[in-house]
C-alpha cells in the first residue's frame, strides 16, 4: 500500500501533462472518453493499454472527430496504396499521420514516393546482382522472375 501514493502521483503528473497538451480534454466526460478509447482502439486494431501509450504521446487523439480519424486512416491507406490494416499499423507507430492539416497530406505523399523509389531501387539492385554473374541461381531466379511478369 506504501507505493499507492507514489503512483497515483505518478499518474496525476501524466494527466496534468497531457492536459496541458490538450487543455480541452478538461471539458470532455470520463464515459465519453472511455469510449472514445475503445473506439481508436477499434481504429487502430490494438488493445486499450496500447492505445493510451498512443494518446498520451498525441492527446489530440482523443478530441479529434472519430469520423476525420477514420477518413484520415483511409487516406493514409489510399495515398501509401497499402491496405487498411497496413495503414492502421503504421497509425499506430506513427498516430501524427491521423493529425494534422494539409501538410500532413505532402508528407505522405513524398513518404510514398520515397518508398516507390526505395522500392524501385531495390528491384534494381537485384536485377543487376543476377546479372554481375551471381552464377547458375542468378540465372534461375531471373527466369522464375520473367515466367511471373
Amino acid at each position: 500500500a506504501g507505493a499507492e501514493p507514489d503512483s497515483v502521483a505518478g499518474g496525476v503528473d501524466i494527466a496534468a501533462r497531457v492536459v496541458v497538451a490538450e487543455p480541452t480534454l478538461l471539458t470532455a466526460s470520463p464515459k465519453s472518453l472511455a469510449y472514445k478509447l475503445a473506439q481508436l482502439s477499434s481504429l487502430l486494431h490494438l488493445p486499450p493499454h496500447s492505445v493510451r501509450a498512443r494518446v498520451l504521446a498525441r492527446p489530440a487523439l482523443l478530441v479529434a472527430p472519430m469520423e476525420q480519424l477514420t477518413q484520415r486512416l483511409e487516406e493514409v491507406a489510399w495515398v501509401l496504396g497499402v491496405g487498411r490494416l497496413a495503414a492502421a499499423e503504421l497509425a499506430s507507430q506513427w498516430p501524427g499521420a491521423l493529425l494534422g492539416g494539409a501538410r500532413r497530406g505532402e508528407a505522405l505523399q513524398r513518404l510514398r514516393y520515397s518508398l516507390d523509389d526505395l522500392v524501385a531501387r531495390s528491384v534494381e539492385s537485384r536485377g543487376t546482382r543476377q546479372r554481375s554473374g551471381a552464377g547458375q541461381v542468378g540465372q534461375q531466379e531471373a527466369g522464375v522472375q520473367g515466367a511471373g511478369e
